[in-house]
């Protein structure tokens, strides 16, 4: 797909596809933060954990052959490199 030819996201889907990634997200945070029992005991070291967790997700889903997180996969978005093309994980992490 050409660079010229591409259709990009409107606000509003991105903001409806970003809020179900943050449930899902979410979920998954608060279901391991109590199985470790991270949120009491070591503060800094769940907010790592949070971190990372996020960066991974988008990250790993948006240079996957989704092209997207759940959420973008829902609203059939996708993450495209400047050629249309998908994105490696260099340049998914760079742009989380």
């Amino acid at each position: 797909m050409a660079a010229d030819r591409l259709n990009y996201a409107g606000f509003w889907r991105r903001l409806v596809a970003f809020m179900v990634d943050t449930v899902i997200y979410s979920l998954v945070l608060v279901a391991g933060a109590h199985l470790l029992g991270a949120v009491e005991s070591l503060p800094w070291q769940f907010d790592v954990f949070a971190y990372a967790l996020a960066l991974s997700y988008y990250a790993l889903c948006e240079c996957s052959q989704w092209q997207g997180t759940i959420g973008k996969r829902i609203y059939r978005l996708r993450v495209t490199g400047l050629d249309g093309g998908r994105l490696n994980i260099g340049q998914a992490l760079r742009r989380n």
